[in-house]
């Protein structure tokens, strides 16, 4: 689930964003109404995006929180504000924020702000790795620890430590299944396995990559196994990998 920080001083704006943010289906990590208070929450809820005020409580302004923020954690940042002036605009750029939501804003504005936003960011990240991400938000995209996939009109944080199996589904589809949920990715298998850690998993099957902690049984001769409540066939060319990565007894 996407976690977001909201750094917002008026009661009502804070009852706003709690209500969306649940309605939408993401997790409101934490409120802050100053930026002493929001730095602390940054470090300790790991947001996936900051939604930022520009008047705050305090001597610093959410411009200037939003300054140190990139300096100390960078995260995607959307400001939430009233102010839509020129002067403020022009220190505005300089943070080079994701978006820019002048209140009163509707639900459907956050969730495309919001969508934006974490999809720039991971096309940012990556492309400074060096490597290509899809414009496509079906095909998933990897940042933080986890890969983004959208299923149902909602866009899902799905942590590489819950993922169980990725295995082919039909044509350019795969399928990335978790103890809780399964989706369907438009993505090849390849393309999935290079934005997974692979010291954390191994390719099973022609169709299949499991997470080596997930596997619970092997077959004795070693023609499948058992992850979750799922049954996957072990290909031949990759049984002697598989068994070498063991630690058997």
């Amino acid at each position: 689930m996407i976690k977001i920080l909201g750094v917002e001083d008026n009661p009502i704006h804070q009852e706003f964003l709690f209500v969306v943010t649940q309605e939408l289906g993401y997790e409101l990590a934490g409120l802050a109404d100053n930026a002493r208070q929001a730095l602390e929450l940054l470090f300790a809820t790991k947001p996936d995006v900051v939604l930022l005020d520009i008047e705050i409580n305090g001597q610093q302004d959410g411009i200037e929180l939003a300054n140190r923020i990139n300096q100390l954690r960078p995260t995607p940042l959307i400001y939430t504000t009233a102010r839509a002036d020129q002067a403020t605009l022009d220190r505005v750029k300089g943070t080079l924020p994701y978006g820019y939501l002048v209140k009163p804003f509707t639900q459907q504005d956050l969730q495309a702000a919001l969508e934006l936003a974490i999809y720039r960011f991971a096309a940012d990240q990556m492309e400074r790795e060096t490597l290509q991400v899809s414009p496509d938000w079906e095909s998933g995209i990897a940042l933080q620890q986890a890969l983004f996939v959208k299923a149902a009109d909602m866009i899902h944080k799905v942590r590489f430590e819950d993922i169980l199996l990725v295995e082919v589904s039909k044509d350019r589809y795969c399928t990335v299944t978790t103890a809780e949920d399964t989706f369907l990715v438009r993505s090849p298998l390849k393309e999935i396995a290079v934005k997974l850690p692979m010291q954390d998993f191994l390719q099973v099957h022609r169709s299949a990559i499991v997470r080596t902690s997930a596997i619970e049984r092997i077959e004795s001769s070693g023609a499948w196994l058992v992850v979750g409540n799922k049954t996957v066939t072990i290909g031949k060319t990759y049984r002697e990998k598989l068994l070498n990565n063991l630690n058997l007894l």
